[in-house]
Formats: structure tokens, C-alpha cells, sequence
């Protein structure tokens, strides 16, 4: 069966397009050649019988924006029976707003203005920002429905039509920079809602009450990530992971091995590789003087790990503990023994803190000879002391160059994500997850806002005369953390996938 598609067409040139002048309220005609362009995509793709991947007898609406040049180019271009296909002007469609940079060119901006200036990052001065315009395209997209198999056709604006893309392939609209249109230009895509994301509806109580179930089951087994290896961690037999207590483990008379063997070929038809947490828990400092002096008792520990690697089926493991920095030794012979057998090592690394010891540059790429990555746990920012965000996304930025401020190595760095949220209330902090979050918005029907400086969702909502704050993942604090981790090219550790809303997975 054909999907329908929806085609972006960018108005032909102007003598403002070919100087490169902003231009987005400015009433400008087409050139000549802007014309002939328009005419030329006409008769070269809409109405050459030639061509197999444009079928302009399915086109059943149109939307243009109210600037001159895009409907000049509309008329330009001819459809069959194109008297009878409704035609909407479309407000939303129009150019962003430049505000002061209008009729200026990015040379000109740099050499007088602002020497580093990016759109996609810095927007303009007295005009729109990126998100507003990302939000104009949302608002088309949420009410202008298209009519049952039928395609549709946009004639618009570069950047604005860069940006609807972005938001069509539930990217972020900074995503727009990769994207290229020229005058007269085509750009074709899929048009299948039902594989559409919510992530383009507004955060506000009402639509996460409406969309938060919207688990995407066709969607979940794909891994869309375009940055290193995934970590997620997961409880699906006891809450603790494996706990290591005088080199005796507890915990893995609960392991669930149909349940391992459900999710090993879940993702891609890829091999899913289970990796248990093991935590050395109730260890005092002796303890740990003793692992760290004591040869027998490295070799002891390591063994016992390897052996229940190999009795229970694991893939490798997760190692959690205090004093990691000291534990080098055992962590060089315990990442030789597990690659002898195929399998792989993953430490827990704590984010550089005041309070916390943290690893080194330096120390970083060390241990990196001997595992396969770094689990760092870039959550729990704020406390009952000093309640506040759950991962500023610059305090997240900051990890990942301070550990890797050179790309070697960088993809073992598995950025910490979290999926629970935090309501801070009378010198308390309690964790919630999907659930609860969902019961206090329910109830009280909280004004959600966006903090742009931690990038990250809360609300305010009173209870019993108290006062809460919450700090929760949304949508878009989530896809601001994937691009991060795209960008940088790290991987990815997910606390834990349970705890978050279902359409948390799209």
C-alpha cells in the first residue's frame, strides 16, 4: 500500500535569495530567473510523465505561506485539475522572523555585529527564536490534518521548510543546519502519522495525559540512536543487582533466565548482551585496604566473578564501587579475564561534583585499556539541601569534557540518563516515577515550565498547605540529552527504562 507524502517546495529566487539577504516580512517579487526556475520544477517534476517518484494526481491539498514569492511560486506550478484541490494560506508557513537581521547578510552580521553568530544556535535579536519557530510547526502539523491518502504539497521558506523537516523526522529544529533547499527547490517525505511521535505536542498537563501512553510498539525494537553503545539498566527480578560481600554473591539464585532469553534477539535482530550490576555493598575501608594490598585476594575476587558470569549466561558486567580510582589492579585483571572469554566490563563512574572524588582525565583513559565503557551517573544534580534540576544539561556537557576533552576513548562514555523525576517538599526529596508523576498531574493540573538554562521540565502544585517542586524527563529535555550524546559521540546509560512514561519510547 502507498503511503502518502508530503512535498516541501521553497519559493524561487528573489534579488534578496541571490545576495543573501535575510528575508523573512520583506515583500519581494521573483527574479526572472526565479521564474523560470519555478517553471522549470513545474514542468521537470510535476508534470513530466517520466519520472516515477511524483505522482501529482494524489496531491489533494495545498498549504503556502502569505508571502508574495511562495504564492507567485504556487502559481507557477501546475497540477492536474489543480482548480479543484483546495489551497490554505498558511500563516504558520511563513519565513522566520529575522527581527533586526532583516535585509542583512550573514557576512554582513559577522563583520559588524556579531562575529560568531549562528542562527540555529544564537536565533536574532528582536525576532524569533528557533523554538518558536519549531512551535509554528508543530501548530500546522497538530491542526492541519491531511485529507485520508492523499498527498500534500507546502510551498514555503528555506529555513522554515528546513525546520518543518526536522520536526516532520521528529528531530530537534537546530537538526534544520543539515538540511539544504535551494530556490525552487524539492524536498519529498514520507507522510505516515501513525509512526509520528507526540514529542511534537506541547509539554502542558493535558497533552501528557492524553499521549503518555502512547507506547509505539513498531517503533520500540528499532534503535534510532545515532551515537555509541546503549545501556539500560532494568529490574526484572530483584531491585539490588547482584551484591558482592566478602567475594560470596547474593542475588543470583533470582536471576530470571527466561526472561533473559526473551530480550536477546529484541532489538534489530541484534543480539541483546546482558550485563548484570554487581555493587560491593556493606564494604568497610579495611575491606577495601585489603583488596587493594593484597594480590590473593584480587585474583579470589576476580574469580569469583568470572565463575558466575559463566554459570548464569551473562555477557559480561556491570561493576559498582566505592574507591574505584584504587581498584586499578583489579580492574586490569578482571577486564583481561572477561575479554578472554568474550565478555565485557563496564564501571560506574560517579559525575565530578564538589563533594565527590572523581576520575582524571588522565586516569580515565588509563582504565580505558581495560574496559569496554564507563556507565556515568549524570543524574541526581540537586538534593533535599538544594533542590533543583536532575541533570543540568551544561553540568552533563561539563562530564563529558572533562573526562574526554579529546575524542579518544569518548564513545566508552555511557552519559547517564534518567527517567525518574524528583518532588522536593519541606527539606525532603522523594524520587517518582511514570506513575506518580502522572497521579499529581491528574490532580492538580500544574502549569508546566521550561527552564532554559538546565533544559530540563518542572512544575510547582500545593498539597495539604505544603509546597512541592518537581523536576520530571520531557520529551524535550530527553531529545536535547540524545543530541548531546550525538553530537559528542558517546554512548548512552538509561536509569531505568521502567520508571519513565511509555511514550518515553518512540
Amino acid at each position: 500500500m502507498r503511503l502518502p507524502v508530503v512535498y516541501l517546495v521553497r519559493h524561487g529566487e528573489t534579488e534578496w535569495s541571490k545576495s543573501g539577504q535575510h528575508t523573512s516580512t520583506t515583500e519581494v517579487e521573483l527574479t526572472e530567473n526565479g521564474v523560470k526556475q519555478a517553471q522549470d520544477l513545474s514542468h521537470f517534476v510535476f508534470e513530466n510523465q517520466c519520472q516515477d517518484f511524483i505522482e501529482p494526481k494524489n496531491i489533494t491539498q495545498i498549504y503556502v505561506s502569505p508571502r508574495k514569492r511562495a504564492q507567485q511560486t504556487l502559481e507557477l506550478i501546475n497540477l492536474p485539475e489543480k482548480e479543484k484541490i483546495p489551497v490554505f494560506t498558511e500563516p504558520n508557513l511563513a519565513e522566520w522572523n529575522y527581527g533586526d537581521y532583516e535585509g542583512i547578510t550573514t557576512h554582513e552580521i559577522r563583520s559588524t555585529k556579531f562575529a560568531f553568530w549562528d542562527i540555529w544556535r544564537d536565533g536574532c535579536p528582536n525576532g524569533e527564536t528557533i523554538q518558536q519557530v519549531a512551535t509554528r510547526c508543530d501548530h500546522h502539523m497538530e491542526n492541519n490534518p491531511n485529507s485520508p491518502g492523499g498527498d500534500v504539497l507546502v510551498v514555503a521558506h528555506s529555513h522554515l521548510l528546513r525546520i518543518f523537516a526536522c520536526r516532520w523526522l521528529n528531530l530537534p529544529p537546530e537538526h534544520g543546519r543539515y538540511f539544504l533547499i535551494d530556490t525552487a527547490g524539492l524536498c519529498v517525505l514520507g507522510y505516515d502519522r501513525s509512526m509520528r511521535s507526540p514529542v511534537v505536542k506541547s509539554w502542558n498537563y493535558e497533552s501528557i495525559l492524553e499521549n503518555h501512553s502512547n507506547y509505539n510498539s513498531q517503533n520500540a525494537r528499532n534503535k534510532t540512536f545515532q551515537g555509541g553503545p546503549t545501556l539500560v539498566y532494568v529490574t526484572p527480578w530483584n531491585n539490588h543487582g547482584a551484591s558482592i560481600n566478602q567475594y560470596e554473591l547474593t542475588g543470583g539464585h533470582d536471576v530470571d533466565h527466561n526472561w533473559i532469553k526473551e530480550i536477546s534477539d529484541q532489538v534489530d535482530g541484534r543480539h541483546v548482551k546482558v550485563v548484570p550490576r554487581f555493587q560491593f555493598q556493606g564494604w568497610t575501608q579495611m575491606d577495601y585496604q585489603m583488596l587493594i594490598t593484597e594480590l590473593n585476594e584480587v585474583d579470589s575476587l576476580v574469580d569469583t566473578l568470572i565463575l558466575e558470569c559463566s554459570k548464569q549466561g551473562f555477557d559480561g558486567l556491570v561493576l559498582e564501587a566505592s574507591y574505584i580510582i584504587l581498584l586499578r589492579n583489579l580492574v586490569m585483571r578482571l577486564g583481561a579475564k572477561l575479554h578472554d572469554q568474550s565478555q565485557e566490563l563496564i564501571l560506574v563512574l560517579s559525575p565530578r561534583k564538589p563533594s565527590i572524588p572523581y576520575f582524571t582525565a588522565d586516569q580515565f583513559e588509563d582504565f580505558s585499556q581495560f574496559v569496554d565503557g564507563f556507565s556515568l551517573m549524570t543524574y541526581d544534580y540537586s538534593s533535599h539541601e538544594t533542590p533543583g534540576p536532575n541533570a543540568p544539561i551544561n553540568w552533563v556537557e561539563d562530564n563529558i569534557l572533562s573526562f574526554t576533552p579529546k575524542m579518544m576513548n569518548r564513545g566508552k562514555l555511557f552519559l547517564g540518563m534518567n527517567m525518574y523525576g524528583a518532588d522536593f517538599f519541606q527539606g525532603r526529596a522523594e524520587h517518582i516515577t511514570g506513575n506518580t508523576i502522572i497521579g499529581i498531574i491528574r490532580q492538580h493540573k500544574p502549569i508546566i515550565e521550561w527552564n532554559e538554562n538546565f533544559g530540563e521540565h518542572y512544575f510547582q502544585y500545593q498539597e495539604d498547605g505544603i509546597s512541592h517542586i518537581v523536576w520530571y524527563p520531557s520529551l524535550k529535555s530527553i531529545e536535547s540529552r540524545l543530541q548531546l550524546a550525538e553530537d559528542y559521540g558517546t554512548g548512552l546509560s538509561i536509569w531505568e527504562i521502567g520508571q519513565g512514561l511509555d511514550y518515553f519510547v518512540i
